[in-house]
């Protein structure tokens, strides 16, 4: 369903709950007040009626009861529905019916304390709802009857479908306008925030020369103009950077880059921060569309990390962490890449691993940069496996020499941990060169070069090593060991 259809739906949703509560609520009230009527002005009729026939009770004057009772039903027909006259032992007297009277009428209580001046209740009469009031019949203080008056339920539902018409047209005309209220939303900022997200995309996999035109004076037009900014900036500095070929050259632009690009991207976060403010919360899709402009932004963002990283070695902040939660929080910043790319995440992490140190940054840093490149080497979907386990250095797959190297010895407790994805593969060839600055298989603007080379020297860097295996067509397997902490 498009986001168009969701608002819209949305609105119209809220506005039905809300419609529904205030019709049940107009329902309680309407029935409320009818009730509270009965008790006082229907109430004081019976009464009345009781008064009337105290003596005819007492002398068991049926004939005349019923005279009288037919008289008064008769003033009041669209209204009651019965009126039944007992006397002091619960016998009927006299009533209103023409036909055989129900008999759940006959078991009706005719008993009340010297408190009780009525009695209210619902009954169900022959599949009729009826507001049965019960009034006692005293001479002085001694009860000689009793009176019963079936008020029919009808006439309080007519009341309250009278009551209702108008709310229900207003229900109606409500509706109307929030689906062209949806219509607005979705042509002022529905269609821009789907262009930003695209291109936002686009440059998080390396387009840079993407650009998005929306021709507006507000906050989102303010949010093109700075997402164009940074693209031209970002784009005209990794050419240069690209082009100048020496590591001093890029030390120089780095610092031009991480003024020139973090700014605007600074002023993107801030715009999306704005519109999640605008779009309602329950519209789950929005959310989404949010998440993944922040995730881009990031990848955007670490374009300009990976150049600074690549130019200059900063002090690492150690710690001792865990490496399969590493793995963990890295994931949950591409996520929305793979599930747009159709890509199995399947965890193989051992229990109980030992820590290891590590920058925790860095370290995440690098496991963005392995699952970004696992996920454009399998452009058609795919399976990333993902393994962390404690061996012997001597018992690894580690493919070089085991007893001649500056980072374990043979016999050492390591922490290894594998990438593994289903796609592309590189080609032998290419698989000599992965880890040289500025080596890349992409096309132009697709991809610095620099993040295996930005890898390489983290894990160094952290005392480890890195091994990367691949066939064309099957795959690529990274390979990542590092000390224990308790090594370390």
């Amino acid at each position: 369903m498009r986001l168009t259809h969701k608002i819209i739906s949305s609105f119209i949703l809220v506005i039905a709950v809300l419609s529904i509560v205030n019709i049940f609520s107009v329902i309680y009230a309407i029935n409320h007040s009818q009730e509270e009527k009965l008790k006082t002005e229907e109430v004081l009729f019976a009464q009345d009626l009781a008064d009337r026939f105290v003596r005819d009770i007492v002398e068991d004057k049926a004939e005349t009861l019923t005279d009288t009772l037919f008289k008064d039903k008769k003033l009041r027909e669209e209204m009651i529905e019965y009126i039944l006259v007992f006397d002091k032992k619960g016998y009927l007297l006299s009533n209103t019916y023409l036909e055989a009277i129900p008999k759940q009428l006959l078991k009706l209580n005719n008993q009340f304390s010297r408190k009780d001046n009525f009695r209210l209740q619902k009954i169900i009469n022959r599949r009729v709802f009826v507001y049965d009031i019960a009034v006692p019949v005293r001479e002085g203080i001694e009860q000689v009857g009793a009176i019963h008056i079936g008020f029919k339920g009808v006439y309080i539902l007519k009341t309250i479908k009278e009551a209702l018409s108008p709310a229900l047209v207003g229900v109606l005309f409500i509706i109307v306008v929030a689906v062209l209220f949806g219509l607005f939303i979705s042509k002022t900022i529905v269609n821009p925030i789907s262009k930003l997200r695209d291109a936002v995309a686009k440059i998080g996999a390396g387009s840079l020369e993407t650009r998005v035109v929306i021709k507006s004076a507000d906050e989102i037009g303010a949010l093109a103009g700075s997402f164009n900014k940074m693209a031209s900036r970002l784009e005209e500095t990794t050419a240069l950077m690209v082009q100048a070929g020496k590591f001093e050259a890029i030390g120089k632009l780095a610092s031009g880059v991480a003024h020139e690009v973090k700014n605007p991207l600074g002023i993107i976060l801030q715009g999306v921060n704005y519109l999640e403010g605008v779009i309602p919360p329950e519209n789950k899709d929005a959310s989404e569309v949010f998440q993944l402009m922040k995730d881009n932004i990031v990848r955007a963002d670490n374009i300009v990390r990976m150049l600074l990283d690549f130019s200059r070695v900063d002090e690492l902040y150690m710690q001792p962490e865990n490496v399969s939660i590493l793995m963990d929080n890295s994931l949950l910043l591409v996520k929305q890449i793979a599930r747009l790319g159709n890509i199995e995440i399947v965890k193989e992490y051992q229990a109980g691993i030992p820590k290891i140190m590590a920058d925790k940054g860095k370290l995440e840093q690098v496991f963005i940069n392995l699952f970004t490149n696992a996920f454009h080497a399998m452009p058609g979907g795919g399976r990333l496996t993902l393994r962390s386990y404690l061996c012997r250095f001597a018992d690894s797959a580690y493919k070089g020499d085991k007893t001649k190297n500056d980072y374990f010895s043979p016999d050492e407790e390591v922490v290894a941990v594998e990438i593994e994805d289903t796609g592309q593969g590189i080609s032998e060839e290419n698989l000599k060169k992965v880890f040289e600055p500025f080596f890349t298989t992409k096309g132009p603007g697709k991809g610095t070069g620099l993040g295996l080379s930005v890898t390489s020297n983290i894990i160094k860097l952290h005392g480890g090593i890195v091994e990367i295996t691949s066939q064309l067509a099957k795959g690529t397997k990274i390979s990542l060991w590092f000390k224990t902490a308790k090594s370390g």
